[in-house]
């Protein structure tokens, strides 16, 4: 709309041009007619001189009027600039604001509007040279300073105005906004809190108990264990299992203790360790079920606290020292090990120091500080070890963090190679072919595996032969331990190659030392194992040919021989072998030997009486082997 205006205004100031310069014309020719009668009947000399003069009079009077209408064209030209500049203006300030309004973030734009003015300048270029330059400047008011002209144009200072009226009015919406958050927090806890209010009025009500049916007992609490976490589920109950196997252990330790009336004079630091070991134990019970109670009680407390609680929380002393004595799982695992066992020698090294001033009032227990002594440099021995693993640890997160930066690097390096290859179409269309998205290649890596088990199970189905299996045979299988086996046959290869190489290398050796008798008896242990294995299965053939010997003599006794028909049917067969005896006795022995091995494993690393944990160990079945009516017929028949 504000084009067509100034259109129809340049309009207007040009015809009212027009105008201005035809009435010059006209009064021009009228004055040179006027001049041409008046002088026609003087003398030719006077009127030459005359004509001069009055040529002179008219010259000076059309240069001044014409002086005076281009003093007019000036003025309109000049108010024409001045009502096109300030037009150009407002309507450039409307689009400025127009713009911020709808895109604030782009303020910047005001210099490239700039182009706009070519438009304004190639016409005043027009009027320049049509009437020639500009000749001077419209007055400015006085009583206005140049400083109050410049504020009330510039375009500058609009835009900072708006800027801080948009950020007063997003802080008023945030405010606003916060205010309506806290109404409806404070509204959705009293409305909370209410429903609680109500259903704990109707519980005390509530008297009556109903009889429920033992179905429904059992579904709820399997309910409630499907919505239990299974992690914390299992390990309570294994926690459980393990508490009622101890118990079951101590129960029947203290029943085999009661037979035995014998007690053997032990050494002192034994004793202190297991009178220890004991004592610890009853006071890690004894904790753990303060602890129990404590947290329970802490629980119940903080329930009751978050009920009062609307604004800001309270938080019970106790509850801070628990809060801050509590383990920070953001601190790594090796740090804070190494932090306890530097309490734990503190503590130690406080205990020996007390001890050592009882020593001096009491000296009759001396032999405690000297066990205390040994267990204090122990742990300091430990500790040793246990700082060298820090160290190790350490020294492989630095190597860790290095490989990544290089890693890193790496791919930098890559990121500025700026060479790229030729690639042939072929290869091209193949990688298309295959790798055109992501999903492609995830479903080829998955469907790959069902795709072979797919083919295995077709071969399984063309199979036609099933072969039959016997029962002792599934049960002896069932009782093998195939893993054990496998891992067995590599652990044996390993040190056979080891064997091997050693010996490869010992044949260079030629140099035999003289060793002293306590190394050669202590060097000769392996040999020495090898002949008590020896001697074990010696004394188990003769214990099997000594038994068989005395039921063979008595036997012999027996004369009496009863008869037995003879007839033999047509499909009997005399001869019945029963399969996986051997077998089984084989893995029964290798059972018990293995069985005697751990045991003494157990004692040597359990030495204080402490238990081992689920020793769960598989006992081979002995099949149930029952021979047929027919096969005892056939063996009564051959022996007539």
């Amino acid at each position: 709309m504000q084009q067509p205006i100034q259109e129809k205004e340049r309009q207007a100031i040009l015809a009212k041009r027009q105008e201005i310069l035809n009435k010059i014309n006209a009064a021009k020719q009228q004055q040179i007619q006027t001049n041409k009668n008046s002088f026609q009947y003087d003398s030719i000399d006077a009127q030459n001189n005359n004509v001069k003069l009055l040529q002179n009079d008219d010259l000076s009077n059309i240069i001044s009027r014409e002086s005076k209408n281009y003093d007019l064209l000036s003025q309109i030209r000049q108010a024409y600039e001045f009502d096109d500049e300030r037009s150009q203006f407002k309507n450039k300030q409307l689009r400025f604001q127009d713009y911020i309004e709808n895109n604030t973030a782009q303020s910047t734009t005001i210099l490239d509007r700039s182009s706009n003015n070519n438009s304004r300048h190639s016409y005043l270029q027009k009027i320049s040279n049509q009437f020639g330059p500009k000749q001077f400047k419209p007055k400015r008011d006085k009583s206005i300073s140049k400083l109050e002209l410049n504020a009330s144009d510039s375009p500058s200072r609009n835009i900072t105005v708006e800027k801080s009226l948009k950020e007063s009015k997003v802080k008023i919406l945030n405010q606003f906004n916060q205010r309506l958050e806290t109404k409806e927090t404070q509204k959705t806890q009293k409305i909370e809190k209410l429903k609680k209010e109500i259903e704990d009025q109707e519980k005390l009500t509530c008297t009556f108990k109903p009889a429920i049916n033992e179905n429904t007992k059992m579904r709820e609490s399997l309910e409630d264990i499907s919505n239990q976490n299974p992690y914390d589920r299992l390990s309570q109950d294994a926690m459980i299992r393990r508490f009622k196997e101890e118990k079951l252990r101590r129960d029947i330790d203290q029943e085999r203790l009661k037979e035995c009336s014998f007690k053997p004079i032990t050494n002192e630091s034994k004793s202190f360790k297991k009178s220890r070991s004991q004592a610890n134990f009853k006071q890690i019970q004894e904790n753990k079920e303060n602890y129990n109670t404590i947290q329970q009680k802490h629980y119940t407390y903080n329930q009751e606290k978050l009920r009062e609680i609307q604004d800001k929380p309270k938080i019970n002393k106790k509850s801070q020292v628990i809060a801050e004595n509590k383990v920070d799982l953001s601190q790594p695992v090796y740090q804070r090990l190494y932090s306890q066992a530097d309490e734990k020698i503190q503590r130690m090294v406080n205990l020996t120091y007390d001890q050592r001033q009882q020593s001096q009032v009491e000296p009759s227990t001396n032999t405690h500080l000297d066990v205390a002594q040994q267990n204090f440099m122990a742990e300091l021995e430990n500790r040793e070890k246990f700082r060298n693993f820090l160290e190790r640890q350490q020294q492989f997160e630095q190597n860790k963090l290095q490989n990544l930066e290089n890693a890193l690097k790496e791919t930098q390096r890559h990121k500025d190679y700026t060479y790229e290859p030729e690639i042939n179409q072929t290869s091209r269309a193949i990688v298309e072919q295959y790798y055109q998205n992501d999903d492609n290649v995830y479903s080829r890596l998955y469907n790959k595996p069902s795709t072979t088990i797919n083919f295995t199970q077709l071969n399984q189905d063309l199979t036609e032969f099933m072969p039959q299996i016997n029962y002792t045979s599934k049960v002896i299988a069932a009782q093998r331990d195939c893993l054990k086996e496998l891992t067995q046959a590599d652990g044996k290869s390993i040190n056979q190659k080891q064997q091997e190489y050693l010996e490869y290398k010992l044949k260079d050796c030629t140099f035999q030392p003289k060793i002293n008798q306590n190394y050669q008896v202590l060097s000769g242990l392996e040999e020495v194992i090898e002949d008590s294995k020896q001697f074990h299965l010696k004394r188990d053939q003769w214990q099997h040919q000594q038994q068989a010997e005395k039921t063979y003599q008595e036997m012999k006794q027996c004369t009496f021989v009863p008869h037995i028909n003879s007839q033999q049917r047509w499909n009997d067969d005399p001869h019945v072998e029963v399969k996986g005896l051997e077998r089984f006795f084989e893995l029964k022995d290798l059972q018990r030997r293995q069985q005697a091995e751990q045991d003494m494993r157990i004692k040597q690393v359990f030495k204080d009486g402490s238990t081992f944990g689920n020793s769960l160990s598989t006992t081979p079945i002995q099949p149930q082997l029952q021979t047929s009516k027919r096969a005892i017929e056939r063996k009564e028949a051959s022996r007539y």
